[in-house]
């Protein structure tokens, strides 16, 4: 799970940073249990996608003007070979977030 979030992280964060989302990804592989967790700000949004290797996954978004959460998701039973497509789909959510509050 963790690889799979790094992997795509990397093939998605130039993208994400030309479309105005500050993107970081961090991860605790020591940790108990082993985590990952990537990261998007906008000016209207910010997102956290939080992974553990046992495949639960939380996703979240709330608006940064007031700190309004305005989407919480969890999944499980989240595989590194769906890892891709679950992340996918968060930054579309997003994306329409950030539509609907310009």
């Amino acid at each position: 799970m963790i690889e799979s979030m790094k992997s795509w992280f990397d093939q998605n964060r130039l993208s994400l940073s030309g479309d105005g989302v500050a993107v970081e990804f961090s991860s605790a592989p020591d940790g108990d249990p082993p985590s990952a967790r990537i990261d998007l700000e906008s000016p209207e949004v910010s997102g956290r996608v939080t992974g553990w290797e046992s495949g639960l996954c939380d996703m979240e978004l709330i608006t940064t003007d007031s700190g309004e959460q305005i989407m919480w998701e969890h999944k499980e039973h989240v595989d590194p070979q769906s890892v891709g497509q679950v992340l996918t789909e968060f930054i579309e959510k997003l994306s329409l977030k950030r539509k609907a509050k310009e």
